[in-house]
Formats: structure tokens, sequence, C-alpha cells
């Protein structure tokens, strides 16, 4: 009712938008998106929000368009080029991807930036590069389990089991109740089993 009162009102689309991202349903969700810009082409809010619906419809493409039509709206904001990072990173374009986790490195460190040069660093099988990403990544934020999840993985490529198993355990530590991990601990199981056979 507020939309049919209100649909010159931008805010009220994204709004909506919003609701319909939670439920999953991100063509609805991109459809009122597609309205809040057209009544204000200027918001780079409404660009980054249709931009995640389109990642998650695997729209890169065009994701990739409203995550740089985000960021040339507002600059100050790290979390576009993050996001436009991801849909390279998921196109396999590794260097476009670091190019733009570097950027946002630039002006800020964090555990997320860490993180996925990390993923990124791995995918390009430069294995030690990974690992000190992760590895300050942890620094940074020691409460993630993903962080250890993927630098475990790393050091699976690397042949480093002991050193795989203490950080698969450790994600286990901090988050045993998910049902992802359900499928760590089978890793884990596996790799041990292994490593007893030998």
């Amino acid at each position: 009712e507020a939309i049919k009162l209100n649909n010159k009102n931008e805010d009220f689309y994204i709004s909506r938008g919003n609701v319909y991202m939670i439920i999953k349903n991100y063509v609805s969700a991109i459809s009122n998106f597609d309205k809040a810009i057209e009544i204000n082409k200027d918001n780079d809010h409404s660009f980054y929000c249709r931009g995640i619906a389109n990642f998650e419809l695997d729209n890169y493409d065009e994701a990739i368009k409203d995550f740089s039509k985000a960021t040339e709206l507002n600059l100050c904001y790290s979390e576009y080029l993050i996001w436009r990072a991801k849909c390279y990173f998921e196109q396999e374009k590794y260097d476009l991807a670091l190019k733009d986790i570097e950027k946002v490195s630039e002006d800020n460190i964090s555990h997320i930036s860490c993180f996925w040069k990390g993923m990124i660093y791995r995918e390009k099988a430069e294995y030690e590069s990974a690992i000190r990403e992760f590895s300050q990544a942890v620094i940074l934020n020691p409460y993630i389990e993903e962080i250890y999840v993927e630098r475990g993985y790393t050091y699976l490529n690397m042949n480093r089991v002991d050193s795989a198993i203490e950080d698969f355990e450790k994600a286990i530590t901090l988050n045993p109740h998910t049902e992802v991990l359900n499928l760590y601990k089978k890793i884990l199981s596996d790799i041990q089993h292994i490593s007893f056979n030998n």
C-alpha cells in the first residue's frame, strides 16, 4: 500500500526489494531495484543492491556493471569493490579480482580483503602467498571459521596435512553446530584415516 501511495519514492522500492532478497526472490528484487534506479539514477545503494541480486542469480556481467556504477557514484565505499572482485572470482578472472581487492587494501586492510586475496592466490596456485593472506586474516579476526577452513584446504594443496588438520579442528571448535561443518568433520576423519594407514 505504501508503494502505491509513494510510487515516486525510491526508498520504498529499495525496502521492498530487500524483503524479496531475504526470501531469495531475486528476480522480484531486481524489478524493485530497477524502479528505484528509474526514480534516482544517482543512488549508489540501489545499484549495489541490484548487483547483489544479480550475483545471486549468477548474472555476473550484470552484477559487475552494477557494482562498477555504485563505485563510480561513491568511491569511498569499499564493499562495492569487494563484491565486484567476487564476480571476477566466479568468472575465474583472478587478476581483475586481485586488482579490486588490492584497491580496497590500499585504504583499509581487513580480514575480508586478506581472505579474498588468499582465495585468489590459491586459485592461481600461488599457495605460499595464499597462506600468508589467510594467516593475516586470522590475525585480524581469529573468530571466523571459514578462514581456517580455506587455509586448511590450501595446506592440503601443499601436502601439509598436519597444518590442514589443525585448521579444520580450529574451525570446528569455533562453530561446531553448522551443517557445513559436518562436511569438514568427514574430511578431517578421512585425512586422519589416510595418515594412520601411511
